[in-house]
């Protein structure tokens, strides 16, 4: 389902404004641009009210990282939105990333199930 990067995208658009495209912080949704400029990352759009741009990356465990969507799209879906333990080197195959980036991505999915769910922790994972 998450095989490339488009198909990520158009999953988490879709998931995150199902009435359509607003602005994360002054939440306007009429004067909302998407850019589609050569040099511009896939889902990036302008908020003409605020002047600010943004993606639909933002605010989530996705954002501020390197790593495309559709990777992390599967991290979650292996690890059961981190609930599921896994090992590291099998996530790091599966996604072929290296152990450093496997980790970061399993400690950040770890940390947004926490957040999310308040009775979730390491040990509550294992059983």
């Amino acid at each position: 389902m998450f095989a490339d990067e488009v198909s990520a995208h158009r999953y988490l658009e879709r998931l995150l404004w199902p009435k359509g495209v607003c602005c994360p912080r002054c939440r306007s949704s009429a004067r909302v641009g998407k850019l589609n400029g050569a040099s511009t990352r896939v889902g990036t759009y302008k908020c003409y009210g605020c002047r600010k741009v943004f993606s639909f990356l933002h605010g989530t465990v996705m954002s501020s990282s390197h790593i495309p969507a559709h990777k992390w799209l599967q991290a979650i879906y292996l690890t059961e939105g981190g609930t599921r333990p896994m090992r590291l080197r099998h996530l790091q195959r599966i996604l072929n990333v290296s152990p450093k980036t496997a980790s970061s991505m399993m400690h950040r999915i770890g940390e947004a199930a926490r957040q999310t769910a308040p009775g979730f922790d390491d040990e509550s994972a294992s059983s």
